[in-house]
């Protein structure tokens, strides 16, 4: 966990500079698809420090999924919506969480942790190709809109 939270620190401040740069869906993107590289690579890593340089790969770009969610529910919601929208998604993450943690609890009974790590790589993957419509509409109409 300490590998997690020197990427998280250094991340969020990576994350910063490039969310100036870099549209939200695309910042979304980039952190589902190194989550995904990360948990993949844990997950056959036999070798403690190359687990801990994806832990820490993990870390680095969990601060790109925080802040653009945080980012495309402040563009997409309307201002006196803003406390309810995130009044919701908070306990809704918070019981996501709870919920994962159980049903990985069972599985690991009945699954290796290796199949249990890439099934968790191949779900992130999966968000990633949902988003894919998402970013390509997002960049088609960033091309419009420097184009008028």
């Amino acid at each position: 966990m300490a590998a997690f939270g020197i990427g998280i620190i250094l991340g969020g401040g990576l994350t910063v500079f490039m969310s100036k740069k870099i549209k939200p869906q695309m910042l979304l993107a980039l952190g589902l698809v190194a989550s995904a590289v990360s948990f993949s690579g844990m997950g056959m890593s036999n070798v403690l420090w190359l687990t801990l340089a994806y832990q820490f790969l993990s870390g680095l770009f969990m601060p790109c999924v925080n802040i653009s969610i945080n980012t495309l529910i402040l563009e997409n919601t309307e201002e006196a919506f803003i406390g309810r929208v995130n009044g919701i998604l908070n306990p809704l993450f918070t019981g996501a969480m709870v919920i994962s943690m159980s049903v990985g609890g069972w599985l690991k009974l009945h699954l290796s942790i290796v199949l249990i790590y890439e099934l968790a790589a191949l779900i992130l993957f999966a968000g990633v190709a949902t988003l894919l419509p998402i970013v390509k509409k997002s960049a088609k109409n960033q091309e419009i809109s420097k184009g008028v």
